[in-house]
C-alpha cells in the first residue's frame, strides 16, 4: 500500500501524526519510537525513522499499529509526544514539539549522592524532582495577598475589604486542610485517643472548611457587585448566614468506635429531610455566587460597550454642529461684505 493506507486492498486510511518542531534546531532525522502497553507481558517498543524534508518544520507520520506512547528522538534527546491509555483507529493527531515536552535524564534530576546508589535503591527516589510543596505556595500566596490588600488605599473601597477578607479566608481554608490531613493520618495511626479532642475535631473541623468555602464564593460575589457602602455590613451578615446554613452539620455528626480495626471514625447520619436540606444548601452556596459573578461580568461589559457607543455618537454630532456653526459664520460674512 501506499504511504497513509493499510488493509488487504488498501482501503483503510491508517493514522496521521503531523508534528510540527518548535524548537531553535530543526532536525534532518528522526527516530520514533512506539510503545504498546500490555497488561498481561512485558510492554513492546517498535523504532522506526522518518526524514524531515529540507528548509521544512514539520513532518508527518503514517501508523498502521496500534500504540499508546509515541516518543520523539533527534540530537540525543528524546520528546514525548503523545500518550493515551487506548488506542483510537483513524485518529489523526497534531503536535508541537518544544522544550516542554523533553524528558530530561534522571541524572540531571537527582544529585550525585542518589544517582550512585544500585537501581533498586535508586529507583525510589525518581519521583522527587516532581514534588512540590503546594502548601508553602498557597500560604505565601495568601500572605502576599494581605500585605496588598490591607494598604489603605486598597481599605478605601469596598473591592479592597472584600478581597482583604476573602486572601484571610484562603489562608484559614489552606491552613485547615493541612490540619485535617495530618490528622487523619495520626487517628489512623492511634496517636492521637483524647476523646474530648477527638469530639470537638470531628464536630467543628468539616463545619469551618465548608463555612470557609461557601463565604470564599460569597465575598467573589460581592466584589463582582461591589457594592462598596454596605462592605462593612455585608461581611458580617455573610458569615452569619453561612454559620446558620451548615449548623446542621455538627449537630447531626458523632464518633464511631470500630472494635475491628480499633480505630475511631467521625460520621455523620442526617435525616432524609436533612439529606436533601444540605444537598440544597451546597448547591445554593455554589451556584448562587457563580451566577452573580457571570451576570456582573455581563452587566459590566455591556455598560463599557454602551458608553463607547454614547461617547462616538456624541463625539460625532458635537463635530456636526461645529461644522454647521463654521458654514453659518462663513455666509453671514459674506453676505455683510456684499
Amino acid at each position: 500500500c501506499n504511504e497513509g493506507y493499510m488493509g488487504l486492498n488498501c482501503e483503510y486510511k491508517s493514522n496521521r501524526i503531523d508534528i510540527t518542531f518548535r524548537t531553535d534546531v530543526i532536525p534532518s532525522v528522526i527516530f520514533a519510537h512506539w510503545i504498546i502497553a500490555f497488561d498481561d507481558r512485558r510492554h513492546q517498543r517498535i523504532t522506526t525513522f522518518k526524514k524531515v524534508p529540507f528548509d521544512q518544520y514539520s513532518v508527518t507520520l503514517f501508523v498502521k499499529e496500534s500504540f499508546n506512547i509515541l516518543f520523539i528522538e533527534y540530537l540525543n534527546n528524546s520528546y514525548l509526544t503523545v500518550l493515551r491509555e487506548e488506542f483510537i483507529p483513524l485518529d489523526d493527531i497534531s503536535i508541537d514539539i518544544n522544550i516542554d515536552n523533553m524528558c530530561v535524564n534522571v541524572s540531571k534530576l537527582l544529585n550525585s549522592t542518589i544517582f550512585n546508589y544500585n537501581y533498586l535503591h535508586r529507583i525510589k527516589y525518581y519521583q522527587f524532582p516532581c514534588v512540590e510543596n503546594h502548601f508553602l505556595n498557597n500560604q505565601n500566596h495568601g500572605l502576599l495577598s494581605i500585605l496588598i490588600f490591607r494598604r489603605k488605599s486598597s481599605m478605601m473601597v469596598g473591592c479592597g475589604i472584600y478581597l482583604l477578607t476573602t486572601s484571610i479566608i484562603s489562608l484559614l481554608t489552606i491552613t485547615i486542610f493541612t490540619i485535617k490531613y495530618w490528622q487523619l493520618i495520626f487517628f489512623q495511626m492511634n496517636l492521637i485517643t483524647n476523646r474530648s479532642f477527638l469530639d470537638m475535631n470531628c464536630l467543628l473541623i468539616d463545619m469551618l472548611l465548608k463555612m470557609f468555602l461557601s463565604s470564599g464564593d460569597w465575598l467573589n460575589a460581592c466584589v463582582a457587585i461591589e457594592r462598596a457602602i454596605t462592605t462593612k455590613r455585608v461581611i458580617p451578615i455573610i458569615f452569619s448566614l453561612t454559620i446558620l446554613t451548615y449548623i446542621h452539620d455538627p449537630i447531626s455528626r458523632q464518633l464511631f468506635d470500630d472494635e475491628d480495626e480499633q480505630r475511631t471514625w467521625c460520621i455523620v447520619n442526617y435525616s432524609f429531610q436533612l439529606k436533601i436540606f444540605d444537598r440544597f444548601i451546597n448547591l445554593f452556596h455554589f451556584l448562587t455566587p457563580f451566577i452573580i459573578n457571570f451576570l456582573s461580568a455581563t452587566a459590566t461589559s455591556t455598560t463599557t460597550l454602551t458608553s463607547t457607543t454614547t461617547s462616538t455618537s456624541t463625539s460625532t454630532s458635537t463635530s456636526t454642529s461645529t461644522s454647521t456653526s463654521t458654514s453659518t459664520s462663513t455666509s453671514t460674512s459674506t453676505s455683510t461684505s456684499t
